[in-house]
Protein backbone atom coordinates (compact mmCIF):
# COMPACT_ATOMS: atom_id res chain seq x y z
CA UNK A 1 0.00 0.00 0.00
CA UNK A 2 1.16 3.36 -0.58
CA UNK A 3 0.56 6.68 1.35
CA UNK A 4 0.12 9.67 -1.27
CA UNK A 5 -0.05 12.94 0.40
CA UNK A 6 -1.39 16.36 -1.44
CA UNK A 7 -1.92 19.73 0.32
CA UNK A 8 -5.48 19.86 0.02
CA UNK A 9 -8.73 18.53 -1.08
CA UNK A 10 -9.08 19.52 -4.71
CA UNK A 11 -5.54 18.24 -4.98
CA UNK A 12 -6.38 15.07 -3.11
CA UNK A 13 -9.57 15.31 -5.88
CA UNK A 14 -7.23 16.28 -8.98
CA UNK A 15 -4.92 12.78 -8.02
CA UNK A 16 -7.74 10.28 -7.56
CA UNK A 17 -9.79 11.31 -10.39
CA UNK A 18 -6.85 10.70 -12.96
CA UNK A 19 -5.68 7.66 -11.69
CA UNK A 20 -9.76 6.16 -11.69
CA UNK A 21 -9.68 7.92 -15.40
CA UNK A 22 -6.52 5.70 -16.39
CA UNK A 23 -7.44 2.43 -14.87
CA UNK A 24 -11.08 2.80 -16.92
CA UNK A 25 -9.36 3.94 -20.15
CA UNK A 26 -7.05 1.19 -19.86
CA UNK A 27 -9.65 -0.99 -18.73
CA UNK A 28 -11.68 -0.27 -21.82
CA UNK A 29 -14.79 -1.33 -20.93
CA UNK A 30 -17.52 -2.57 -23.00
CA UNK A 31 -21.16 -3.35 -22.64
CA UNK A 32 -19.44 -7.33 -22.26
CA UNK A 33 -16.88 -6.30 -20.10
CA UNK A 34 -17.85 -3.23 -18.02
CA UNK A 35 -15.84 -1.29 -15.75
CA UNK A 36 -17.91 -1.59 -12.34
CA UNK A 37 -16.88 1.81 -10.17
CA UNK A 38 -17.52 1.46 -6.25
CA UNK A 39 -18.67 4.99 -5.19
CA UNK A 40 -18.29 6.15 -1.27
CA UNK A 41 -20.43 8.09 0.11
CA UNK A 42 -20.28 11.35 2.65
CA UNK A 43 -18.96 14.26 1.34
CA UNK A 44 -15.07 13.24 1.31
CA UNK A 45 -14.76 11.92 -2.43
CA UNK A 46 -16.63 15.29 -3.38
CA UNK A 47 -13.44 16.76 -4.79
CA UNK A 48 -12.89 13.44 -6.58
CA UNK A 49 -16.48 13.71 -8.29
CA UNK A 50 -15.97 16.93 -8.91
CA UNK A 51 -12.86 16.08 -11.15
CA UNK A 52 -14.40 13.33 -12.72
CA UNK A 53 -17.48 15.23 -13.99
CA UNK A 54 -14.91 17.99 -15.65
CA UNK A 55 -12.80 14.98 -17.02
CA UNK A 56 -16.03 13.78 -18.72
CA UNK A 57 -17.27 17.08 -19.71
CA UNK A 58 -13.31 17.36 -21.56
CA UNK A 59 -13.65 14.07 -23.35
CA UNK A 60 -11.05 12.44 -21.55
CA UNK A 61 -13.51 9.55 -20.28
CA UNK A 62 -16.82 7.99 -20.99
CA UNK A 63 -18.72 6.29 -18.71
CA UNK A 64 -20.37 3.73 -20.55
CA UNK A 65 -21.58 1.30 -20.35
CA UNK A 66 -22.34 2.70 -16.86
CA UNK A 67 -21.87 0.49 -13.78
CA UNK A 68 -21.28 1.79 -10.48
CA UNK A 69 -22.06 0.43 -6.70
CA UNK A 70 -22.00 2.53 -3.67
CA UNK A 71 -19.26 1.34 -1.42
CA UNK A 72 -21.90 0.73 1.36
CA UNK A 73 -23.93 -1.52 -1.31
CA UNK A 74 -20.38 -3.65 -1.39
CA UNK A 75 -20.49 -4.12 2.24
CA UNK A 76 -23.93 -5.24 2.68
CA UNK A 77 -23.88 -7.43 0.17
CA UNK A 78 -20.35 -9.17 1.38
CA UNK A 79 -22.36 -9.16 5.18
CA UNK A 80 -25.50 -10.94 2.98
CA UNK A 81 -22.93 -13.30 1.61
CA UNK A 82 -21.43 -14.34 4.74
CA UNK A 83 -24.70 -14.26 6.29
CA UNK A 84 -25.96 -17.19 3.66
CA UNK A 85 -22.71 -19.23 4.09
CA UNK A 86 -23.01 -19.03 7.96
CA UNK A 87 -26.82 -20.70 7.58
CA UNK A 88 -26.11 -23.01 4.71
CA UNK A 89 -23.14 -24.43 6.56
CA UNK A 90 -23.46 -23.61 9.78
Amino acid sequence: MRLIVRDDPPAVGDYIANYIVKRINDFSPTAEKPFVLGLPTGSSPIPTYQRLIKLHKEGKVSYEPPRALPVSCIFELAFQVQACRYLQHG
